[in-house]
């Protein structure tokens, strides 16, 4: 994993892991007429990061059902959220 902000200036740098959060609703898992297992979780996490260069971002997530793409449109995401940029 990279900051994303120093990737876009051509800069090297570390992160650092901070803390994490996440929804904690409860999402039936079942299984469909062919047997496959699926979970449709509405449960977001967020993860946040500093770089060495001072920039801050976050990570916002939700997972994909496991059946997801093939037998399944329940799909996650990911989105970068740069929340600081010293530079």
């Amino acid at each position: 994993m990279k900051c994303p902000k120093c990737v876009e200036l051509g800069l090297k740098s570390t992160l650092t892991v901070g803390p994490s959060m996440s929804t904690a609703a409860y999402s039936q898992p079942f299984y469909d007429e062919e047997g496959r297992y699926h979970k449709h979780s509405s449960n977001t996490t967020i993860k946040k990061y500093k770089c060495s260069n001072g920039h801050k971002f976050k990570i916002k997530s939700k997972p994909a059902c496991p059946q997801y793409p093939k037998h399944c449109n329940h799909e996650g995401f990911e989105t970068y959220i740069i929340e600081e940029n010293l530079l």
